[in-house]
């Protein structure tokens, strides 16, 4: 009859309205999901312990990057953190021989920046559209570096468009080719800049380490507002040839990861000073306590502390004085600097909650 047929149709309508409005897992959900690799918890791994999971033979560089790009794949469609994966990022870690173990960077997936050029068929285009299908002729020495200390090329990260040239004011961590990266934290807030998609896919445990540039910021403030660190090599310790640049008289090389030791292990490949030490990284406690830890009576750390900044958190400003008493350095407290209105927001957009 008419009437049961009309019926049949509204109630198969409700059930396909109903469908698309089934339950969706969160971001936390999905990183539980997808936190395994093959029996291993991918979150919070360190290039120490992939390389001892490697010597176990529990886990290999094909497989690592087969479930980093399986998270990638699920997790990054909320962070808009990586903007191209390598095509050739599986081959080149089943390249990877034995013999090539004993290298610093033996099978560690690692993003960079947009702006490091490669030769492959990734773009190299600053976060820009007007960029998009440049493909130079040479590769950033940087890229060469870490491929020659055994790391595999995951992707390109998103960045503020060329670096925040377009203007003072522009939203951190937006470009016209990947659109707004957000902060892991909070979806909403901003992920800070340039280096944006490298801090948040870090963080995100998208990959273990991520290479960024900074000409004022652009590492320690992504780093800062995504809870890992970031490490800022001095001007001209590392090449910048063959990156896009901001400002080249300040332009700087830098580090994100989830761990001091792992930041440094890659700086240390990135510094063409220790290209003849390369080999001894693999016994990083001895290296690291030989050219990286002074004692810490001869340390010296500064702490910013004004009236609207890190006093506004009594607890915070507390528990750094606690830890530095138990450190026993030289403490230089309460250096003068101007920093008002370094946080105000233009109200324009919810990322802008940061003007790091």
């Amino acid at each position: 009859m008419e009437w049961q047929g009309s019926l049949h149709m509204i109630v198969l309508r409700i059930l396909l309205w109903g469908s698309c409005f089934g339950k969706q897992l969160s971001l936390k959900d999905l990183d539980k999901k997808y936190g395994q690799c093959y029996g291993i918890n991918i979150r919070e791994l360190s290039i120490e312990r992939v390389h001892r999971l490697y010597s176990e033979e529990r886990l290999n560089p094909a497989g690592l990057v087969e479930c980093y790009l399986a998270r990638i794949k699920v997790l990054d469609p909320s962070l808009n953190s990586v903007l191209e994966i390598n095509p050739d990022a599986m081959e080149e870690a089943k390249r990877l021989r034995w013999d090539d173990s004993c290298l610093p960077l033996y099978g560690i997936p690692i993003l960079v920046k947009d702006n490091f050029a490669t030769l492959n068929t990734m773009s190299t285009a600053s976060g820009s559209l007007a960029l998009l299908h440049q493909y130079p002729t040479s590769e950033a020495t940087v890229i060469k570096l870490l491929k020659r200390a055994g790391a595999v090329i995951l992707g390109k990260s998103n960045m503020s468009e060329f670096a925040g040239l377009l203007s003072i004011n522009a939203t951190r961590g937006w470009s016209t080719r990947g659109n707004q990266t957000n902060n892991v934290y909070v979806l909403s807030r901003s992920p800070g800049g340039s280096s944006s998609g490298s801090a948040v896919a870090v963080s995100a445990n998208l990959c273990m380490v991520a290479i960024g540039t900074e000409t004022d910021g652009s590492i320690i403030g992504p780093a800062a507002l995504n809870g890992i660190v970031g490490m800022k090599a001095a001007v001209g310790a590392i090449p910048t040839d063959g990156i896009i640049p901001l400002a080249p008289s300040q332009d700087a090389v830098g580090i994100l990861a989830r761990s001091v030791e792992d930041a440094f292990t890659v700086y240390a490949c990135l510094d063409p000073k220790e290209l003849p030490n390369i080999a001894s990284l693999r016994n990083r406690h001895e290296y690291f306590a030989k050219r990286w830890s002074p004692p810490p009576s001869k340390a010296r750390v500064g702490i910013v502390s004004n009236e609207d900044y890190l006093d506004e958190i009594p607890e915070a400003s507390q528990a750094i004085r606690k830890f530095i008493k138990r450190a026993n350095v030289n403490l230089q407290w309460n250096i003068s600097m101007n920093i008002k209105h370094i946080n105000q927001d233009d109200g324009n957009h919810p990322s802008n909650s940061s003007n790091i």
